[in-house]
């Protein structure tokens, strides 16, 4: 490195870059006719000549790049902030996001990732982060599902261990009054709501349709087309045979045979259904 000029004249006490313009070269230096600012730079940096300026910007371009991104004022416009976020790694559109809900993603839909893909568009977020940062809240969505069912099945294994303790022997029988009373009430519909909130584990609404399921089944005819009769006794095998035979007519299989006499199981479905309406609805219920 080259002597301090002697005509150099820097202000004291003060750092380069807040000094007035005082620093001045010989006329013989590379930096003669520089503002003194610079000339003061180029002295402080050890810059004997303009080939360690080109050198040394050439190795700071080989550790930095060339090709840098700044960010944009305050008055850049709305072309150039695109340009910017695109150089920063976000696509054109929402499509350029290659997320998907995944093969097994419980809860977790294709309208989701759709919203999630367009909300990282809206951001400026480039691709590699949004992709696996939809990957994580992926599995974490999954595994919140997961946990919700388990619970779910825990709370319905439960439920039936207390209607089990309740109803003894009976338990089938009643869970099959509360399914009839399901389909008669509500149909498929009402099983969708049950299934999907989980209500229908609930022991209230569980003993709450069977009561109505058995109301149904001791309170009149209800098979369709059968023939109309007063008020069935209420003996213990009468309220059975009813039962059975409301089970056998949501029976497709035993309906077909039933209802066609060139069926091979007509006969059998024939005396069965006989023998049932003779112990549901006997000869003595008719006389007034």
């Amino acid at each position: 490195m080259s002597e301090v000029p002697e005509t150099a004249e820097v202000d004291s006490g003060e750092e380069y870059g807040q000094s007035a313009d005082t620093y001045s070269t010989p006329d013989d230096s590379w930096t003669a006719g520089l503002p003194g600012r610079d000339a003061e730079f180029a002295y402080v940096k050890g810059w004997e000549n303009t080939i360690d300026l080109l050198r040394q910007y050439r190795d700071l371009e080989a550790n930095v790049g060339p090709d840098q991104v700044q960010m944009p004022g305050g008055d850049a416009t709305p072309e150039e902030i695109t340009a910017f976020w695109s150089r920063m790694g976000r696509p054109e559109t929402p499509d350029g996001y290659n997320i998907s809900p995944g093969e097994s993603a419980s809860g977790y839909d294709s309208m989701l990732s759709d919203w999630f893909r367009n909300a990282a568009h809206a951001v400026h977020m480039p691709v590699d982060m949004a992709e696996s940062l939809h990957d994580r809240f992926r599995e974490q969505a999954a595994e919140a599902s997961a946990e919700y069912w388990q619970h779910a099945e825990q709370e319905r294994k439960e439920s039936e261990a207390t209607l089990r303790q309740e109803w003894g022997r009976g338990f089938d029988a009643r869970i099959e009054d509360a399914q009839r009373a399901v389909h008669r009430l509500g149909g498929d519909t009402l099983k969708q709501i049950f299934n999907e909130t989980g209500l229908g584990d609930h022991p209230a609404l569980i003993r709450a349709f069977s009561e109505m399921g058995r109301l149904l089944a001791g309170g009149g005819n209800t098979a369709p087309n059968a023939p109309a009769t007063t008020a069935p006794s209420h003996t213990s095998g009468t309220t059975e045979a009813q039962r059975e035979i409301l089970r056998l007519r949501s029976d497709d299989k035993f309906m077909t045979a039933y209802g066609d006499r060139t069926h091979p199981s007509h006969n059998i479905a024939q005396e069965q259904m006989d023998e049932l309406y003779s112990v549901a609805y006997p000869a003595d219920t008719f006389r007034r």
